[in-house]
């Protein structure tokens, strides 16, 4: 039996609505997949999201669409799990005009942004005028003030001498009353113009953030290019089957940056390490409650070790110039299209050689008691995995997240070069036992739960050693004496001149506990061979520290620094002594210089 036109026409129709609920379907926009993870690297992120749809028997199309416009096409993989084999991973680029609520939408946008707009130029003209006013007031204020200093008093010059007339009392106190009220004013005046100035500078910033939005809005109005993956599977389930895909993919403009608060705990000889790092991203898309893990490695430097060339040497010929001058050529580099993997290749998307694929979902390791992440040594880089979730919007701003928290046991030790700084300068040294690799980056130093500067942490490995700079500790004082200096004549055909030098410098604890602390300073080193310095006191040599009283030494450098390391007994001082003598030809002079 034939069917009718009519049963042709309803028939065919009800396939086409089939067919696009099914393209539908298996159609889904990127920012509304869940995210299952984000590797951040310090240049770059790698995201994760997932993807739950259905499968009928055949050949199926999955499209995710809108990918970020910084996304790396080589880079994408897939990987499933479900009775259904990946035949092909292609990444498109669709050119496409925007609907027309969409212009209406970047209309209505860009009306509001414009309005805003106008609103902060009529704020700064206004703000603008003001200002003029108030400068006015002060030129006239100024003037006014020059005027009153001299209206009471006239001078009269002659060729003799000169007469001054003398103010009287009333007009003295109107003077001291004008100059009540010019402080008063000026004053008023100063605070006004700064105040003005302030806000004027956060309208302009204002300013240039809406003109930065009305841009971009402009670029988002006039975009016609459409990003988007097509996954090709195939099924032999005579049913629809569900399946779940894990798409990943590189995206650039994200990165994270370390941070530190290091806290220092003398009394308990504690020190601890609160790691954090600043992620940013302006990737276009948002990681809403996602599982993050910060790595150490770089990709951008690459793994390829750099190609020594020869080095050569000739004679310098004169250049030879040309009428039609110097020609340069550049060979322009082929950029090549993205290809699709054939299934030959499909290992490269973590895909087994054919059958129902399993997805692999990596195995997140438990979280540590003590800190907040754990970290994964690699053999090249670590990755710091965040224990808990978090969303990081695509808004350029760094965005804190907790690495880990890191106990270590410092030892103590003072340092003072009192001829730069007579202050005793606290350090910790400390040694890295923790897994964690440092990253360099900005740190707040706390001592005792007080702040007490910022500063800048270095590299620093597993097993490692490091110094934290803790500022000034005012419980030490320093006093570096006046230099004492005498001169001397000696020889009876060839006269000499020996200059001798002293310097004291007094250390006094003022802690309840005795303290190590490294005093500095130096002697000049002879240029000339008619000039000589000797070492009186103390009594050392570069090759062997001289030991004095208890655990104190004292050594000589290579550049005639002259280090002490003493100890100082609570509630008390200790003073020592450098001296040395300068001897040269009695007819010379000497110049003595610090570089």
């Amino acid at each position: 039996m034939m069917a009718s036109s009519t049963e042709k026409q309803t028939s065919s129709k009800a396939e086409t609505e089939l067919s696009s609920k099914t393209e539908e379907s298996n159609s889904f926009n990127v920012c509304e997949c869940p995210v299952e993870k984000v590797v951040v690297y310090q240049d770059r992120a790698e995201v994760c999201r997932v993807i739950e749809t259905t499968v009928k028997k055949g050949e199926n199309e999955v499209i995710v669409k809108n990918l970020s416009n910084y996304v790396d096409e080589d880079s994408i993989r897939v990987e499933g799990k479900g009775t259904a084999t990946i035949l092909e991973v292609t990444y498109q680029t669709k050119y496409d005009s925007p609907s027309k609520s969409e212009r209406e939408e970047y209309e209505s946008k860009g009306k509001a942004l414009q309005k805003e707009l106008e609103a902060l130029d009529e704020k700064l003209t206004e703000l603008q005028a003001a200002k003029v006013r108030f400068q006015k007031q002060w030129t006239v204020l100024d003037q006014f003030s020059t005027s009153v200093t001299t209206m009471g008093a006239s001078v009269q010059q002659s060729d003799t001498k000169t007469t001054v007339t003398k103010l009287d009392k009333g007009q003295l106190e109107g003077i001291s009353e004008f100059f009540k009220l010019y402080n008063s004013q000026a004053t008023h005046l100063d605070t006004s113009l700064l105040q003005l100035d302030q806000q004027m500078k956060k309208l302009q910033e204002e300013k240039v953030a809406l003109q930065m939005n009305m841009q971009e809005l402009g670029l988002d109005a006039n975009k016609n290019v459409s990003r988007q993956c097509s996954i090709m599977l195939e099924s032999s389930e005579p049913d629809e089957a569900k399946i779940t895909l894990l798409v990943s993919y590189v995206v650039s403009q994200a990165s994270w940056t370390p941070k530190y608060d290091i806290r220092v705990f003398p009394e308990e000889k504690k020190l601890k390490v609160m790691y954090y790092g600043l992620i940013k991203q302006s990737t276009g898309e948002d990681w809403e409650d996602a599982k993050l893990f910060l790595s150490t490695a770089m990709p951008s430097i690459g793994g390829i070790i750099p190609t020594l060339g020869r080095s050569s040497v000739s004679l310098k010929r004169a250049p030879v110039v040309r009428s039609g001058g110097i020609f340069r050529s550049f060979r322009k580099k082929r950029a090549y299209a993205h290809r699709a993997q054939p299934q030959s290749e499909l290992k490269d998307f973590g895909l087994g050689d054919g059958g129902a694929v399993e997805l692999c979902f990596d195995d997140w390791a438990p979280p540590i008691e003590e800190a907040t992440s754990q970290a994964q040594e690699g053999l090249t880089s670590t990755t710091f995995e965040i224990t808990r979730s978090a969303t990081i919007p695509c808004d350029n701003v760094g965005h804190k997240v907790a690495v880990g928290i890191v106990d270590l046991s410092p030892e103590f030790e003072y340092e003072t070069i009192p001829l730069l700084a007579p202050h005793a300068f606290l350090k910790a040294r400390v040694t890295n036992k923790s897994q964690y690799a440092f990253l360099p980056g900005p740190t707040n130093i706390f001592l005792d739960n007080n702040f007490v500067a910022k500063s800048f942490l270095d590299a620093v490995s597993p097993a490692e050693e490091f110094l934290v700079s803790l500022g000034v500790d005012p419980a030490v004082r320093i006093k570096y004496k006046p230099l004492h200096k005498y001169e001397e004549k000696s020889g009876l055909l060839t006269k000499v001149k020996t200059v001798t030098y002293k310097q004291d410098i007094e250390v006094k604890n003022t802690h309840t506990n005795p303290m190590q602390i490294k005093v500095v300073d130096h002697v000049p080193v002879s240029n000339d061979d008619k000039i000589k310095v000797n070492i009186l006191e103390p009594p050392l040599s570069q090759k062997h520290p001289e030991k004095t009283e208890n655990t104190d030494t004292i050594k000589l450098t290579k550049d005639s620094h002259v280090e002490w390391q003493i100890t100082v007994k609570e509630s008390d001082k200790k003073e020592i002594t450098l001296k040395y003598t300068i001897e040269y030809p009695a007819g010379e002079a000497i110049d003595i210089s610090t570089v």
